[in-house]
């Protein structure tokens, strides 16, 4: 949040110099962090380290109201612990600007609301947030392709996304601005991130050989997952579909370990529990990701350590290849029901 800031805060003063929170480091004025096309627009005053510290508080805040919709459920303890994993404490402290696009999702879902018939002020702040951090426009196409399956109106959501898509091709593309390809074993998680881990250290040999365990995980989920899976709820249903596609972005992509928050958020408010050993692998992922926590930012190759990382990778490969199964699973359900309408 505090780079967010101290951008948008110099392009209005260029000169600026800033200490960043404890840090005795004085910091000049940044011109590229890898934000969308809007972080160069914003022109700000905001005292930053005031600002930074009423989000902090309000973060604070926002997990009491989380908490706060479990206390009737039996799931309490297990939702409480989610709060804790290493990717919520690691957001935390970094505050970065996911933390809103977060929080509006926990607001949609914690109150059971459907994510496909959004009101333009949500369209609008979708937009926005997108010109900061592009992940959100897999969000809207989403919503486009389960309004198109349903039969329901989508020009606005067309015309909105097309914007988006325009913009950010033109910031990236034409104006030859950049995002961050980020790879840190014990802060960053993703194939891309594991790819650019394993090319520089060991080589594109063993990225293969780590890529072959994607169909031996395959196979034990056909065997042992979603078996008697009703995918009875409407809403949680289409809630998936629109979900799942910007998780498979992130989790394809590299990224540092705050954004696994979206990871937790679909176990706070969507999963349903699956056999043991399944929703065991599910545990492994949140509680390891990332392995900041557990190694700190230096990391030794001892063996306990590779053991963690180890485990950490697999059960993310798992949990993508589940969430892989899963919506197409679903989405295959959304699009005969299509079909037998336009028959």
């Amino acid at each position: 949040m505090q780079n967010l800031l101290l951008l948008t805060n110099c392009n209005k003063v260029p000169t600026l110099k800033y200490a960043f929170i404890n840090s005795n480091t004085i910091s000049e004025c940044i011109t590229d962090l890898g934000f969308g096309p809007l972080s160069f627009i914003i022109k700000t005053n905001i005292d930053i380290q005031l600002f930074t510290y009423l989000i902090a508080s309000l973060f604070i805040f926002f997990l009491a109201y989380i908490v706060n919709g479990f206390f009737s459920d039996y799931s309490l303890v297990f939702n409480t612990f989610l709060l804790v994993t290493p990717s919520v404490i690691f957001l935390f402290e970094s505050l970065n600007p996911d933390i809103i696009f977060a929080g509006y999702l926990i607001y949609k879902l914690r109150n059971k609301k459907t994510l496909k018939d959004l009101k333009i002020i949500e369209l609008l702040f979708i937009s926005l947030f997108t010109q900061i951090k592009i992940y959100s426009v897999i969000f809207l196409i989403s919503i486009i392709i389960l309004r198109f399956l349903k039969k329901e109106p989508i020009k606005i959501y067309l015309i909105l996304t097309g914007i988006n898509i325009y913009l950010l091709l033109q910031h990236y593309f034409i104006n030859g601005n950049t995002t961050p390809t980020v790879s840190s074993i014990n802060r960053t998680f993703g194939l891309l991130s594991d790819y650019m881990i394993i090319n520089s250290t060991i080589g594109n040999n063993f990225f293969i050989f780590y890529l072959m365990s994607i169909p031996i995980i395959f196979i034990f989920q056909r065997n042992y997952v979603f078996i008697d899976k009703k995918f009875e709820n409407l809403i949680s249903n289409e809630n998936t579909v629109i979900i799942f596609p910007m998780l498979f972005i992130i989790l394809f992509f590299a990224n540092y370990g705050y954004k696994f928050i979206f990871i937790v958020i679909y176990f706070l408010y969507i999963h349903t529990k699956e056999n043991v050993l399944t929703d065991n692998f599910f545990i492994l992922s949140l509680v390891t990701t990332p392995l900041l926590s557990l190694f700190g930012f230096d990391f030794d190759s001892s063996l306990y350590n590779i053991l963690f990382v180890v485990l950490n990778r697999v059960s993310i490969l798992f949990l993508l290849i589940y969430l892989l199964t899963l919506y197409f699973k679903l989405i295959s359900k959304f699009f005969i029901v299509y079909k037998e309408g336009a028959s």
